[in-house]
């Protein structure tokens, strides 16, 4: 008996089904929330923006009293009910030195997700424009989560009639003060979208001097691999961060005074 012969109308029939539900697949994937997402829409229904609050001062007078920058007690949050860690075991005690460096003081300082989420909150706006940083608008509810090795920096674009979750992967790299990140991957909602790097080379290449262009450098930089001047200022003191390392759930942070250069 012979078999049915596959006609171009039945492959071309096939292809669209295919690709339909490919199509279906890639926009859910689009809209879908990823699970970080998920759970600090969570948290902040657990927690009130004046808990958050006092987190987000805790860290900061933390960094302050261990690095002995500021005088008095570490102003503590009471108790959120969502499991939140203030003072931390894997705080180092004041006054620890690291061999190599004996005129300053270097201290580990651990801070967990839910405790870097409420600092953003509550302080990055405010803290970002002392620095001359430049948020824009339609960016909105910037959060933090850790993949495995590497961090994702995830926020909503909401420009009407867009309303979209995009999160950064980064690999972040800061040994004996010198920092560089790297974007690793770029996503839409759970869609991973490829050809960014490729699609912005390609911009770069066209010898064109329009804003698509001049973007487009600026994306195959952070693709490549960006270094940075790693310190922060925080009421009038510069912290450097001498080392970054990511856990489960937190970073742990080297830190000490940023010494003045002679």
């Amino acid at each position: 008996m012979q078999k049915p012969k596959m006609t171009f109308g039945k492959i071309f029939l096939l292809l669209t089904v295919v690709t339909g539900l490919c199509g279906l697949w890639a926009y859910w994937m689009w809209k879908s929330e990823p699970v970080y997402w998920q759970e600090r829409r969570e948290y902040l229904q657990q927690t009130t923006p004046a808990q958050r609050m006092a987190i987000a001062e805790s860290i900061e007078q933390r960094l302050l009293n261990k690095l002995n920058l500021a005088s008095g007690s570490a102003h503590q949050a009471q108790g959120t009910g969502g499991g939140m860690q203030i003072m931390t075991a894997g705080d180092s005690p004041p006054g620890v030195q690291r061999a190599g460096d004996p005129q300053a003081t270097e201290q580990d300082i651990f801070l967990t997700t839910d405790e870097m989420n409420a600092w953003m909150d509550q302080r990055l706006t405010d803290w970002a424009g002392n620095q001359g940083i430049r948020i824009p608008p339609f960016v909105e509810s910037p959060m933090l989560a850790v993949e495995g090795e590497n961090l994702v920096i995830a926020f909503k674009v909401v420009k009407p009639p867009i309303r979209q979750i995009m999160s950064i992967v980064c690999e972040v790299v800061i040994d004996s003060g010198q920092a560089t990140t790297r974007v690793m991957s770029v996503r839409g909602g759970r869609l991973k979208l490829p050809g960014v790097q490729a699609a912005s080379s390609v911009l770069q290449n066209s010898q064109s001097e329009s804003k698509f262009a001049q973007t487009a450098a600026k994306i195959k930089e952070a693709f490549d691999g960006k270094s940075f001047d790693p310190v922060l200022k925080l009421s009038n003191q510069k912290i450097q961060l001498v080392a970054f390392k990511l856990k489960k759930d937190g970073a742990m942070l080297t830190v000490k005074p940023q010494t003045k250069k002679k």
